[in-house]
């Protein structure tokens, strides 16, 4: 998952103090630009897939050169995937961890006191320096299985929910693995997430960030399951990744009508802005006004590209990452919990800004 970099920005001071401490974890490394994994997968050229769809929402739509588009199958739902002008925070050394995670400015002894601090400071800075009003988290078994640590990681998205930003929260696999290996401790972990805080509209669940060990058919399954065993989670906050490394959400968005849709989109597409554009419109296909680009980075042609095509879209994005040590499109500094959040990377900023509808 690297980010690029570049110089500039402006900054702005973050939220309020507390005390006390305990999160767990690490999350990605800095980089620079490409490719940042297996991402991306095939790309080709020209327009997305036009006419009708198969169920779930208004006709399918037709595309032009250069980006534009009238309507895809996501009715309702491409409001709400439009809404979000996101970013990843992410542990500092990945966030494939089989530990505790630890987002970047926290600690893994950090009291939930000190989490909601911090986190508020964070957000505070994500909100009035990068304009976003939403942003992505990871969760794994030992994060919330284990009770002092996800006691004191709900107070991320206690902090999130009083400054009104959209939380989306994804599943992570430990590293060295493709799929579920305990079904049972998983779906204990998932039922705690959502009896905490299905009841707050603010709060998406991500089944499964890229689930490269099933195929599409056998993770809609998984999904299907999954809704079944939390049926208070309303289907428009669910969040289907897409298929392996979520580079394609055909299958998911044929089989799964009233979900939204997850994609990652990586400049090993090609660091063109043809390339980025084709590879929108290929893999979110008829789907893309319901589907939101959970991640995406890359070199500049790559970023003209993909943003130019996901403002024509309509899409929402989360761009890879706000947060990642010094590699992400911002840094903190200042003392905790009070941070500062600076931009890290102005140009990059401004091309994420410009790919917003809202």
């Amino acid at each position: 998952m690297g980010g690029t970099t570049a110089t500039g920005g402006s900054t702005v001071v973050g939220g309020t103090t507390a005390s006390g401490g305990n999160t767990g974890g690490s999350g990605p490394t800095a980089g620079t630009t490409s490719t940042g994994g297996a991402r991306g997968g095939t790309t080709s050229t020209g327009g997305a897939r036009g006419g009708t769809t198969s169920t779930g929402g208004a006709a399918g739509g037709t595309t032009s050169a250069g980006g534009t588009t009238t309507i895809g199958d996501g009715g309702l739902l491409a409001t709400e995937s439009a809404s979000f002008h996101c970013f990843n925070w992410a542990d500092a050394g990945d966030n494939f961890q089989k530990g505790a995670l630890v987002l970047t400015g926290l600690a893994a002894t950090d009291s939930y006191d000190t989490v909601l601090a911090k986190s508020n400071a964070i957000l505070s800075g994500f909100k009035t320096v990068l304009g976003a009003n939403s942003f992505r988290i990871p969760i794994n078994e030992t994060t919330v299985n284990t009770a002092t640590t996800w006691a004191a990681y709900k107070g991320i998205f206690d902090a999130a929910i009083s400054q009104d930003m959209k939380v989306i929260v994804a599943y992570w696999l430990p590293p060295g693995s493709n799929h579920v290996a305990d079904t049972t401790t998983w779906n204990t972990m998932w039922k705690t997430v959502v009896d905490a805080y299905v009841s707050s509209d603010l709060v998406y669940f991500d089944v499964f960030n890229e689930p490269s060990g099933y195929s599409a058919t056998a993770f809609v399954t998984l999904v299907q399951q999954w809704m079944a065993a939390n049926p208070s989670v309303p289907a428009n906050r669910v969040i289907v990744a897409g298929t392996t490394t979520d580079i394609d959400v055909n299958q998911q968005g044929a089989a799964l009508p009233n979900c939204l849709l997850s994609l990652h989109i990586y400049d090993s597409v090609g660091n063109t802005v043809a390339a980025a554009e084709a590879a929108v419109k290929t893999h979110a296909g008829p789907y893309y006004n319901r589907t939101i680009v959970t991640e995406y980075v890359g070199q500049s042609l790559f970023m003209q590209g993909i943003t130019t095509q996901m403002k024509a879209y309509g899409m929402g994005s989360c761009y890879w990452a706000g947060l990642e040590g010094t590699g992400g499109v911002a840094k903190l500094s200042g003392t905790a919990p009070n941070y500062t959040v600076t931009v890290n990377n102005a140009a990059n900023l401004t091309l994420i800004q410009s790919g917003w509808t809202q």
